[in-house]
């Protein structure tokens, strides 16, 4: 990202929207390092969805340092939703809540905006639906996706709403790791939702998301930007399909790159655990040692202490 910095400066761009998760751990010398090596070298405003590494430690700190961790403002006719999915554990509500039932009332109604757009660290939107199993298989922490949210029984109608007559796009993050899954795009028949995940993980595939809207036509082109150098898909390339058969290619070819030394062993073992005998061999040494147990405590009480 530093290194891209020239580029993000002379690409035209009007502002940066970052998905959270821009450093470690929320202590003084991280959150200094990120505005000195990154935000203040940037010539856009640069706003983020805050991400739970960003608070660790002390929300107070981010806050006292950068601000409020959702709120909204309105630019080339559309509205900029940023969302704190740390506040409630994935869910929204509260305070959180009612901001965005206004945000999405504005939306809905207001004739001088053309679209909602809502950005999030954690991919709420896939939880509890089935759409999306193949999205929540592979979530970056599961632990932090362990709850039940309220999205589809409170958020998803809200969304449904605007959407039937304005565009609405939801980007998240939270894939930032050496994962091969790093973009989606995915267009909702259900909430008529556009959802995008994009994360950076230090790898090869590394890319953002250029948004270009064209204000005249209401018209939105989402455009991965590889950070690498690396070939990059059309984002629509990154659909539930590519996320359905991702991996199974990935760990295939991490398999096929072992050497024979690793290989060797590991098929032996995998014939040996399709084998009938091998399992036969288990459960008979588990009937044995059941047996053995059993006649060792009968001894001890026929002896006594």
């Amino acid at each position: 990202m530093t290194a891209a910095i020239d580029r993000f400066n002379t690409t035209g761009a009007d502002l940066i929207v970052l998905l959270g998760d821009n450093y470690y751990r929320a202590v003084p010398s991280h959150a200094r390092a990120f505005v000195t090596q990154f935000a203040d070298r940037v010539a856009l405003p640069v706003f983020n969805a805050v991400g739970n590494h960003d608070i660790m430690g002390s929300r107070a700190l981010y806050e006292d340092t950068f601000g409020p961790t959702f709120f909204d403002f309105r630019y080339g006719g559309y509205l900029f939703v940023i969302l704190d999915t740390e506040l409630s554990d994935g869910s929204i509500r509260g305070s959180q809540l009612r901001f965005f039932r206004r945000c999405a009332e504005s939306a809905a109604t207001d004739p001088r905006l053309r679209g909602l757009f809502v950005f999030s660290h954690r991919q709420v939107w896939a939880v509890g639906s089935q759409r999306y199993d193949d999205v929540s298989r592979y979530f970056n922490n599961p632990a932090s996706y362990s709850r039940p949210n309220n999205f589809q029984d409170v958020v998803a109608p809200l969304l449904r709403r605007v959407a039937q007559s304005k565009s609405v796009v939801w980007f998240s993050g939270d894939s930032g790791c050496r994962w091969p899954l790093h973009l989606l795009y995915d267009q909702d028949p259900e909430t008529g939702a556009t959802y995008v995940i994009s994360g950076i993980g230090d790898t090869a595939r590394d890319a953002v998301l250029q948004v270009v809207v064209n204000t005249v036509q209401a018209s939105i082109r989402i455009v991965p930007v590889s950070l690498t150098g690396q070939e990059v898909g059309s984002i629509e390339s990154y659909d539930l399909e590519y996320w359905r058969t991702r991996p199974r290619e990935y760990w295939k070819r991490c398999y096929a790159a072992l050497p024979d030394t690793i290989l060797k062993p590991m098929r032996e073992v995998y014939r040996a655990l399709r084998h009938a005998y091998f399992w036969v061999g288990c459960g008979c040494a588990g009937l044995a040692m059941v047996v053995w147990r059993r006649m060792r405590r009968s001894g001890q009480t026929e002896g006594g202490p």
